[in-house]
């Protein structure tokens, strides 16, 4: 009977701290601010957001450095990049999985175990 009450105190356990950090995770992500952001410079150029920016959102990659360090004007259409070369790093692959636990319990007082005869 002990050990019952030991597995349903370590279910109840686990369950609280999943809930905790449920809990956790949903008060923080209403701490996360909307970015806004409005790129103006993408449509008034016809161009894709990663001809300044790398993958990792909102880092710049060289031209967008560039263009920032410019104030965020360009002198020719010279000073325009091509699409030649740019990519967005990455596979546009994903993987979905699926957490989980098994629980088995194996009886060692020998009581469960019946011998044929």
């Amino acid at each position: 009977m002990k050990t019952l009450e030991r597995k349903l105190r370590q279910r109840g356990v686990i369950v609280a701290l999943v809930g905790l950090i449920a809990f956790i995770c949903y008060e923080w992500s209403g701490l996360v601010q909307k970015a806004d952001a409005i790129p103006a410079f993408a449509r008034k150029y016809n161009f894709a957001c990663n001809v300044c920016h790398v993958p990792g959102f909102p880092k710049l990659n060289d031209f967008g450095n560039i263009f920032r360090d410019q104030g965020y004007q360009l002198g020719t259409d010279g000073d325009l990049p091509t699409y030649e070369g740019i990519t967005m790093g990455f596979w546009p692959v994903s993987i979905r999985t699926t957490v989980g636990y098994q629980l088995a319990s194996v009886r060692t007082d020998g009581s469960g175990i019946t011998s044929g005869g």
